[in-house]
């Protein structure tokens, strides 16, 4: 079931005549798959979805790449800055271990004393 979204991006692409390839003696006469797709049909497989494919390769990736900067950088935008005293026990060593794994990461930048 198409969506209809879909249904309205598509061009009506069955106005073009049929070609018809030569056929060879060596060849079997038997219809050909790729022939047999309406003009619609094969703009939606050739493009279409050749597009919607690289889309959401692209998302994918960006989503991995943003995944990784959230765990790293992460720490610093959740919740409200604190004073020392008033933050928990909890949360005071879960910020010196994130603040650990960062400066390991990015040893050349930061230095020891940053975590």
């Amino acid at each position: 079931m198409e969506c209809i979204a879909t249904a309205r991006m598509v061009p009506n692409v069955d106005g073009q005549r049929k070609r018809k390839r030569k056929v060879f003696f060596d060849e079997d006469v038997g219809g050909n798959e790729a022939e047999q797709f309406s003009g619609r049909q094969k703009f939606i497989i050739e493009t279409f979805y050749v597009l919607a494919n690289c889309l959401l390769t692209e998302l994918e990736r960006r989503n991995e790449v943003y995944s990784q900067l959230s765990r790293r950088f992460g720490f610093l935008a959740s919740g409200t800055i604190e004073s020392e005293g008033t933050m928990s026990l909890e949360r005071l060593r879960s910020l010196r271990a994130s603040a650990c794994a960062l400066q390991q990461y990015y040893s050349t930048d930061l230095e020891e004393s940053f975590a």
